[in-house]
């Protein structure tokens, strides 16, 4: 099942066939949602990153030293793709020149200038697909002839319905 993924302040989102079908108050894990906006799930790469390092003899100066350039180099690696144009820094600028000028942007201070352009960067919105599980319902009987047994073929019905995590949410992928 496909859908979308929107993000309105803190709050996720899930629209089918431009429906609500969930919010992340219900049936949303923050957690799996934050994974889809950042394009990574950070728990995961904690994962993967601790399984790397081998800590010998307890914790040590050098140890730290390798974690840390581990988690370093996979952040840059993460953040390589997430450049801004020439034309989002210039409407940057001339947003800031306007602000220190007094147009109002209902901003009273240069950081909610800042914020609000920077959220105006963020994407807010992503496809995604609702994990299915198929189930076997049961068996319909077709092609039979009333009175005569073992005529006819036996089909399977299937049935399908959201998959959930271990706590009741909603298991969403990035398409």
């Amino acid at each position: 099942m496909k859908g979308r993924l929107i993000k309105v302040d803190n709050r996720f989102i899930l629209l089918i066939d431009n429906i609500i079908y969930a919010t992340g108050n219900d049936k949303l894990s923050i957690n799996n949602c934050q994974a889809i906006e950042r394009g990574y799930d950070l728990d995961e790469l904690a994962r993967q990153s601790r399984d790397k390092v081998l800590f010998k003899d307890g914790l040590h100066d050098k140890s730290h030293t390798i974690g840390f350039r581990a988690g370093w180099q996979q952040a840059i690696n993460l953040m390589a793709d997430k450049k801004f144009s020439r034309g989002q820094l210039l409407n940057a600028m001339d947003l800031v020149w306007q602000w220190v000028n007094g147009e109002d942007y209902g901003c009273e201070t240069l950081t909610e200038v800042q914020d609000k352009y920077i959220q105006s960067l963020q994407q807010t919105e992503w496809d995604v697909e609702v994990e299915i599980q198929r189930y076997l319902d049961g068996y319909k009987m077709v092609g039979s002839q009333k009175g005569v047994y073992g005529s006819g073929n036996r089909i399977p019905i299937y049935k399908s319905e959201p998959k959930l995590d271990e706590n009741g949410h909603l298991i969403l992928k990035r398409i």
